[in-house]
């Protein structure tokens, strides 16, 4: 999960927002993940957000919204925005967490999310 700051009618809005296509370790493991594999997600999931971060973390970002998840969250595509022209997987956050081995491509409308650790 990510917040994104965007300009909403006028005004600064926070929005809580995951990245379409792919999916992280949790920070805090749920019930499904073995006891035995909790440490290595929790490590995963903390090296994945730093990574994140340190993509986009006070930068000017180009964002495109999609539907929403059934937690409300908006699934988001982050473009790193060099100047450079059109937005293409080349500078797309999202395709660069998965080539990076910090997530995995994940399709959303094929059902729960997996267990990361365990895959």
């Amino acid at each position: 999960t990510a917040t994104i700051i965007l300009p909403f009618k006028g005004e600064l809005m926070k929005f809580s927002c995951r990245l379409k296509g792919i999916i992280v370790p949790d920070l805090k493991p749920g019930k499904e993940v073995r006891e035995e594999d909790r440490e290595r997600e929790v490590l995963s999931a903390q090296a994945s957000k730093a990574a994140l971060e340190g993509m986009i973390l006070g930068r000017v970002v180009v964002v495109k919204c999609h539907a929403s998840e059934m937690a409300g969250r908006q699934f988001v595509e982050i473009w790193t925005d060099d100047g450079e022209g059109p937005h293409t997987k080349e500078h797309s956050v999202n395709t660069a967490m998965v080539k990076s081995g910090l997530a995995r491509p994940f399709m959303e409308e094929y059902g729960s999310k997996p267990v990361y650790a365990q895959q």
